[in-house]
């Protein structure tokens, strides 16, 4: 009797879960935050700017992430779209459509949103010609996530961040006291 729960037991671990789907109006939250059926969806493959992200275009601030807010909402508010987990690493996550485009794609190739760890060489490859093209937060130089709560809170120290221009570090070096 033992060995017959064993064998359940093992069967159950390899039967593989089943995507999880949903279909619904959206309303946007964030840059990668959706609200789909009362449900909050995030797109998986990328991250976007915080929503009280400031970038800049030489000396001057704007508001990034409000902006990135503001492109996702151009292409889903109130409309239907259909989400399902992509089944792998970024669980917690949905990859999502509407009228059979893909949201986190279109995000990274109009340079709202960057390709986060789990992101597919497509997302890769679509963030890169936004970098080049120099689109959305892409236009001078950006500072991912972290690094912009750390500049934010003060606690800049070192500055390692490959997605950020040269220029970006020697501003953030200028008004911690740290310029060379």
């Amino acid at each position: 009797m033992k060995g017959l729960g064993l064998v359940v037991l093992l069967a159950l671990v390899a039967v593989p879960v089943a995507a999880e789907v949903l279909a619904g109006r959206a309303y946007v939250v964030d840059g990668e935050t959706l609200l789909v059926d009362d449900r909050m969806v995030a797109l998986s493959g990328l991250f976007s700017p915080e929503l009280d992200q400031q970038c800049f275009v030489g000396s001057l601030r704007w508001a990034c992430g409000e902006a990135a807010k503001e492109a996702l909402e151009t292409q889903v508010e109130g409309k239907t779209i259909h989400c399902e987990t992509p089944g792998s690493g970024d669980a917690a996550r949905y990859r999502c459509t509407h009228r059979n485009v893909d949201i986190g794609a279109w995000l990274l190739e109009q340079g709202w949103a960057l390709a986060n760890d789990q992101a597919s060489d497509d997302y890769r490859g679509r963030q890169s010609k936004a970098i080049t093209a120099e689109l959305g937060i892409w236009r001078d130089g950006f500072d991912p996530n972290q690094v912009w709560r750390d500049w934010a809170a003060g606690d800049v120290g070192e500055v390692d961040c490959s997605a950020c221009t040269l220029r970006k570090q020697a501003l953030k070096k200028k008004r911690v006291g740290q310029e060379d």
